[in-house]
């Protein structure tokens, strides 16, 4: 099974690599690897996994910091006021406003900070860290895969070439 997912692997990213090399000579070993490094989307979706899963550390850890919210209101009132309580009057009736309580404002500003979460906020950069660690270990594993494919391809690239080389003098010492 293993080595259908390699041939597929290869069948999709070698030939999208190194479209327009006609040889191996005109392409070193390590030129392509490097260049199937730079252009395999595999490769770029791997790192992608590394950064997010860097990022959700620093997500977990955010739960530790203080956290700052505001908010506000402001309303106007007409009516009667009895025993300290507001009476609107009927829509149109007249009614006098009810003087400096006839304004109503508040402001709310509220700080939180954490101080005990139960080993919650602990646990959950842990789980991130196997994350960061798994995807780590996937980028190391497509990286070799990856060059393990290209060196198999370019070397039997080159293999063929030895082979139409040899048959082209087979054929002209025959003539």
């Amino acid at each position: 099974m293993r080595w259908i997912l390699r041939a597929a692997f290869l069948v999709v990213t070698i030939p999208g690599v190194l479209t327009g090399i006609t040889s191996a000579a005109e392409l070193s070993l390590e030129e392509s690897i490097q260049m199937a490094l730079e252009k395999s989307p595999m490769m770029g979706a791997a790192a992608a996994e590394v950064d997010a899963a860097q990022a959700g550390i620093k997500l977990a850890g955010a739960g530790f910091w203080p956290t700052l919210s505001a908010s506000g209101s402001y309303g106007k009132f007409s009516g009667d006021v009895l025993y300290g309580r507001f009476l609107p009057g009927a829509p149109g009736d007249g009614t006098a406003p009810v003087g400096e309580y006839d304004t109503n404002r508040m402001v709310n500003v509220e700080l939180k900070q954490v101080l005990y979460a139960g080993g919650a906020i602990g646990a959950e950069k842990r789980i991130r860290s196997a994350e960061h660690l798994l995807a780590d270990q996937s980028l190391a594993d497509g990286r070799l895969e990856l060059e393990d494919g290209v060196t198999r391809a370019y070397y039997e690239t080159v293999l063929a070439e030895r082979r139409l080389e040899v048959a082209g003098r087979s054929v002209a010492r025959s003539r």
